[in-house]
């Protein structure tokens, strides 16, 4: 695949504690821009003993050098601040359509259940379905599909890296044991 690595999944121990940093996020803000052709809610880490877990567990294993992490779309709007990883929430209604985003490349890890509603890129026909974490060329026009109604929330830990996708291929630990 051009703009999608799937990585190992993660450990089910790792999973339960991202789903409860996930509950534990006080912040969130809904971003409903139908210009960007969005709607969904981020929720934000910013207890640091919290967000030092998903360095320990999630960031350490892949060997990423945590400089490379931030969210480049902070600088459009302070309000969004992340610290380059949060929670991107999808519930019923919300929609992502196609857009490329700020930073070139992102990992995503699924933390709820399945879902069908997957990435797809416009002009590279891929796509991915979640089951496993990926890292994704975000700087392709790519959307997530509306193939079937979302009747839970689709929660997706995002973390947001500032070097192209081919850097990342080349330069992470593929094989995290996480």
């Amino acid at each position: 695949m051009k703009c999608i690595l799937p990585l190992p999944p993660v450990k089910e121990t790792n999973l339960i504690m991202l789903r409860e940093i996930f509950a534990e996020c006080k912040r969130s803000l809904l971003f409903h821009k139908p210009t960007y052709g969005a709607k969904n809610t981020n929720y934000f880490i910013d207890d640091t003993t919290l967000f030092a877990k998903i360095i320990e567990k999630i960031i350490k294993p892949l060997e990423i050098n945590l400089n490379e992490i931030e969210n480049l779309w902070n600088n459009e709007n302070t309000e969004y601040k992340c610290n380059g990883i949060n929670f991107n929430v999808l519930t019923s209604g919300d929609y992502l359509k196609p857009h490329i985003d700020y930073n070139p490349t992102k990992l995503n890890i699924l933390i709820s259940g399945h879902t069908d509603n997957h990435i797809k890129f416009v002009n590279e026909n891929e796509s991915w379905d979640w089951m496993s974490p990926a890292l994704i060329d975000i700087s392709k026009l790519h959307y997530v599909s509306n193939d079937t109604p979302i009747t839970e929330p689709r929660i997706m830990m995002q973390i947001f890296l500032t070097k192209n996708f081919d850097y990342y291929k080349n330069s992470m630990n593929l094989t995290p044991d996480w």
